[in-house]
C-alpha cells in the first residue's frame, strides 16, 4: 500500500465574499473522509466559485481544510467517534456547537446560515432567530430512517413516533430546504406537502478532480493493488446499511464464476468485522480492505479498479459515491433504487435491493463483456460531465442563497414538487 501522507483537498485560490458570507453548520466531525462530509465540502467550493465566502462550525474532531475557516466546539476528550451514525453524545455536542455558532455569528456577521443534517437545522434555527439571519436547511436523508438503519431506535414504538414527529416539525423551520434527492424526506412527509420552499440539489462531482486513469499511469503498482486481476471497487462507510455484508455475499458468487476477480472494499470502520466475514465465506484471499482512503487519494484508488459497486439498502439517502465511480469512467453495478437511478440513469446495471444473485449476475455481465463495460463506463463519465457536475450545482445553490437573502434580480429555484423524477443539475 502507498504510505503517502493524506492531505485534505485545498479550497480554490481565489477572492471570495462578494456575494455574501455563509456560516455552515456541520454537526459532525468535519472533515472526515466520507460521503456526507464530501458533499458539505463540495457545496462550499461550489458556493465560493459563485462569489460567496464561507466558514464552518463543527465538532472538536476532524481535519482542517486549508483555506477554509473552521471553528470547532469545546474539546470533549472522551468523544472520539469519526464514523457515521447517531450517538447519545450528540445531544450535548450540539449544545456546545450552538455556543460556537453564537461566537461565530458575532465575529463573522454571516448573511445566510446553511445548516446541514437535521441537527444542523436545529442549531441553525436558534442562530437564525438570535441574529435575524435566514436559514437554509440541507437534508441528505430521513432522520428516522437513519436512526432505524443504524439500530439506534426500533422501527416501531414510542421513540420512533417521537423522532418522526420531531422530524416533521423540524423540516418546517428553514426559510428554504435543500434536498440531496427527491426522496430525502421520504417516510416523513410527501414532498408536495412541504410548507417551505425546497430545491433538489443532487450530489455532484468535480470532474476535474475525478477522471479516468491515463495510459501512462501505473496506479495499481503505486497503490499496491494486484496486477492482472479484475478489480471491483467499493468506497464508503463499512456498515450494513451501505450493503457491505450483501456485497461480500455477492463477491462469493462472482468469484466462483470468475476466480480472477478481486473485490477492493475501501472504507471504515468495522474493517476486522468484514474481513472476518470474508474469511468465513471462503473468499478472504480475494477481498482486499485497504482501510480508510483519504479523499485526496480516492480518485487514484477508484481509477485503478475495473467496476464500481454499491449494494446500499437505504432507499432515501443520497449515494454520492456513484458519481465518483462514474467520473473515473467505471461501469457501475448498483441496487435498483430511485435515488441511484436518478444519478446513474441508463449508464449502469441494476439489481433489486434484496436480490444478491441479480447483483452478482450484473457484475459477471461486465466481466464477460469488456466492450459493454467500456461503453457503460464512458457513458457514465459523459453523464457526469454534462449533467451532474458541481459547476451547475453551484449556480443552483447561489440561487437559493439569493432567494432567502432577498437579493434583487435573483431568479427563484425551481420548487421540488415541479422537479422531474430524474433530476439533472
Amino acid at each position: 500500500m502507498s504510505k503517502a501522507e493524506p492531505t485534505t483537498p485545498d479550497m480554490p485560490d481565489m477572492e471570495h465574499g462578494h456575494a455574501g458570507h455563509v456560516l455552515v453548520v456541520a454537526p459532525t466531525p468535519f472533515f472526515s473522509d466520507r460521503g456526507c462530509h464530501v458533499r458539505i465540502l463540495e457545496e462550499i467550493r461550489a458556493a465560493e466559485r459563485e462569489g460567496y465566502r464561507a466558514s464552518v462550525i463543527t465538532y472538536h474532531l476532524g481535519k482542517d481544510v486549508p483555506g477554509l475557516p473552521v471553528h470547532r466546539s469545546l474539546n470533549v476528550p472522551w468523544y472520539q467517534k469519526l464514523s457515521a451514525g447517531p450517538s447519545v453524545h450528540q445531544f450535548y455536542l450540539d449544545a456546545l456547537l450552538l455556543w460556537t455558532g453564537i461566537r461565530a455569528c458575532w465575529r463573522d456577521k454571516p448573511t445566510v446560515i446553511h445548516g446541514h443534517l437535521h441537527e444542523g437545522v436545529g442549531v441553525g434555527k436558534v442562530l437564525s432567530l438570535l441574529f435575524r439571519v435566514p436559514l437554509v436547511g440541507d437534508l441528505q436523508g430521513s432522520l428516522v430512517g437513519e436512526l432505524v438503519q443504524h439500530n439506534f431506535i426500533k422501527p416501531r414504538g414510542l421513540l420512533h413516533n417521537f423522532f418522526r414527529a420531531a422530524e416533521r416539525w423540524l423540516i418546517r423551520w428553514p426559510h428554504h430546504l435543500v434536498l440531496s434527492s427527491d426522496r430525502a424526506t421520504e417516510g416523513v412527509t410527501e414532498i408536495d406537502q412541504l410548507t417551505v420552499p425546497a430545491t433538489v440539489l443532487d450530489d455532484g462531482v468535480d470532474e476535474n478532480a475525478f477522471y479516468p486513469a491515463k495510459p501512462e499511469e501505473n496506479l495499481r503498482e503505486a497503490l499496491g493493488l494486484p496486477l492482472g486481476k479484475k478489480l471491483i471497487g467499493f468506497l464508503g462507510v463499512l456498515s450494513e446499511y451501505q450493503g457491505v455484508g450483501a456485497m461480500l455475499r455477492v463477491a462469493k458468487q462472482v468469484i466462483t464464476q470468475h476466480p480472477d476477480a478481486v473485490f477492493v472494499v475501501m472504507g471504515y470502520p468495522k474493517i476486522d468485522h468484514y474481513r472476518d466475514m470474508a474469511q468465513g465465506l471462503g473468499i478472504g484471499d480475494s477481498v482486499l480492505f485497504p482501510g480508510r482512503i483519504p479523499y485526496a487519494q480516492a480518485r487514484d484508488y477508484l481509477a485503478a479498479c475495473d467496476i464500481g459497486f454499491s449494494a446500499k439498502a437505504d432507499v432515501t439517502e443520497a449515494n454520492g459515491k456513484l458519481l465518483n465511480y462514474m467520473a473515473v469512467g467505471l461501469p457501475v453495478v448498483a441496487t435498483d433504487t430511485r435515488v441511484n437511478r436518478s444519478l446513474l440513469g441508463d449508464t449502469a446495471l441494476y439489481g433489486p435491493v434484496d436480490d444478491e444473485a441479480a447483483l452478482a449476475s450484473a457484475v459477471c455481465r461486465y466481466l464477460d463483456d469488456p466492450e459493454m463495460a467500456r461503453q457503460m463506463g464512458e457513458a457514465g463519465r459523459q453523464r457526469v460531465v454534462s449533467e451532474l457536475s458541481w459547476t451547475a450545482g453551484g449556480r443552483k445553490l447561489a440561487q437559493v442563497y439569493a432567494k432567502v437573502t432577498g437579493r434583487a434580480g435573483a431568479s427563484a429555484p425551481k420548487p421540488v414538487n415541479d422537479t422531474p423524477e430524474k433530476v439533472a443539475l
